[in-house]
């Protein structure tokens, strides 16, 4: 019987110990909103114990109960998984609270999204691109620099052994079906 107590625990931990990703597709009176020309994603956050962190564009990086709390108002999420748990609980602690990066720059006073889920994986950045029929000059003069879209980070973990586990799982459009 101790056996067996010991084995259910050890595969329940197994099971949980596991790094999941939801990448936002924001659409605008039904439309699909696109920061790039191939782009679909405009948001990125990562599951830490029963939480999500997430940097917010007003609040900067927080964590929250469930997915429906994060500030866009039309979105559908695909989630990503990877077996392992990835991240370390120190580097949670370094970046919870800081002041979003709406300048899009790769340093640790502020942070954006896809920035904060790159750090915390030790993802290096790539050279940005910012269309410019979407960006003004601001951000298409920070062509090339280092930086990560939620695309591009995407990209990135399914090159690192992600697999989707379910695409448009929770659909803020129509139904509401919690991401657990």
């Amino acid at each position: 019987m101790k056996l067996l107590v010991l084995l259910s625990l050890f595969i329940s931990n197994c099971v949980l110990a596991k790094t999941r990703i939801a990448f936002f597709k924001t659409y605008s009176q039904g439309q699909l909103i696109q920061f790039s020309a191939e782009g679909q994603y405009t948001h990125v956050a990562i599951e830490f114990e029963d939480k999500w962190i997430h940097a917010d564009p007003y609040y900067g990086v927080v964590a929250i109960n469930h997915l429906s709390e994060v500030s866009i108002k039309e979105y559908q999420v695909d989630l990503l998984e990877h077996p392992d748990d990835l991240i370390p609980t120190k580097l949670i602690e370094k970046y919870l609270g800081l002041p979003y990066d709406h300048n899009f720059t790769w340093s640790d006073d502020a942070i954006y999204c896809s920035e904060l889920i790159a750090k915390l994986l030790g993802l290096k950045p790539r050279p940005m691109k910012f269309n410019t029929e979407i960006w003004n000059n601001d951000y298409t003069s920070k062509r090339g620099l280092p930086g990560l879209s939620p695309d591009d980070l995407f990209s990135n973990l399914m090159e690192k052994g992600f697999s989707i586990k379910s695409k448009s799982c929770f659909n803020k459009m129509k139904t509401f079906s919690e991401v657990r």
